[in-house]
């Protein structure tokens, strides 16, 4: 059975346009599937309309790599905090076998 060894969540490309992040699993056996999803935006004290991003797999040679693609992101800012929270999980047999939650904060490079 196989288990999250290591979760990497990269933001590769962030503009008020758009934001691409990467989320690279490392696993310590291979998975039958790995699935995810980032929603968001949350901000505390701000109410907004969440959306859920699907994380599909991007190929890799490390183990599998997984990308969302957010049109028109909220952006963090000390005045806004905007997140955006995750969900890794590890598929096998048919059943889920571990899941892995993470947040990620778009900031303008």
């Amino acid at each position: 059975m196989s288990h999250i060894r290591s979760l990497t969540v990269e933001p590769e490309r962030v503009s008020p346009a758009e934001a691409v992040v990467v989320v690279r699993v490392g696993l310590d056996a291979p998975a039958a599937e790995v699935r995810g999803r980032l929603v968001g935006p949350r901000c505390e004290g701000v109410s907004t309309v969440e959306v859920a991003y699907p994380l599909r797999p991007a190929g890799g040679d490390t183990g599998p790599t997984l990308r969302a693609v957010i049109p028109e992101p909220n952006l963090w800012s000390p005045a806004a905090p905007f997140r955006y929270d995750g969900r890794v999980e590890v598929w096998a047999d048919g059943r889920r076998v571990e899941v892995r939650e993470f947040a990620v904060e778009l900031r303008p490079k």
